[in-house]
């Protein structure tokens, strides 16, 4: 795992209340599913307990993202389910992007999310993402769509190198009760 994943998942750690930095212990690598191999669990297994359920819940998101980059290093972008979406959402650790365009856009963002073609150019992408090194989340209508795809495949070509997908889209989103807004 390289420093700029440990460290996006630090801060998507720092939004939580209190944190402690402590070698697994407290809760145990039982309560994220047995797995001791990742150092982020590790690291949080000291600050999750029972009393800090927000800085387990936000460890666990970071800990799925990261793992699923690293999973699929070498293709477009790995997945990113829709909790650990809205975790990364709430604690404002990633871009999100909206790679729907035309006539497929109806303005329904997941918050916070900014519009970026598929197409886009490297100026374009700076400007909505800034460092090459940020973790990214790409989306569009649903899981027939490909535009999320094309746009992480294109982000990769550009040089970013923490894409994640969220294959689901906006009606994914939606259906799974998130907050969606519209433009």
């Amino acid at each position: 795992m390289n420093g700029t994943r440990i460290a996006t998942a630090v801060a998507v750690l720092s939004v939580a209340a209190a944190t402690s930095w402590a070698a697994c212990g407290s809760c145990g690598p039982a309560h994220h599913g047995g797995k001791e191999h990742c150092t982020i669990k590790k690291a949080c297994c000291g600050t999750c307990g029972g009393e800090a359920k927000q800085a387990r819940k936000q460890c666990e998101a970071a800990c799925k993202a990261t793992e699923a980059t690293e999973d699929k290093a070498h293709g477009a972008a790995a997945e990113i389910d829709t909790a650990a979406l809205a975790t990364l959402v709430q604690s404002k650790a990633a871009v999100v992007l909206d790679a729907r365009t035309g006539k497929y856009d109806d303005g329904r963002r997941i918050p916070g999310a900014k519009a970026l073609s598929p197409k886009a150019s490297e100026k374009e992408a700076n400007k909505a993402i800034g460092d090459k090194d940020q973790l990214v989340v790409t989306y569009c209508s649903n899981t027939q769509c490909p535009a999320s795809n094309m746009l992480a495949t294109r982000l990769k070509k550009l040089g970013y190198s923490n894409i994640l997908e969220y294959s689901k889209g906006i009606e994914g989103w939606a259906a799974d009760g998130q907050e969606v807004h519209k433009n």
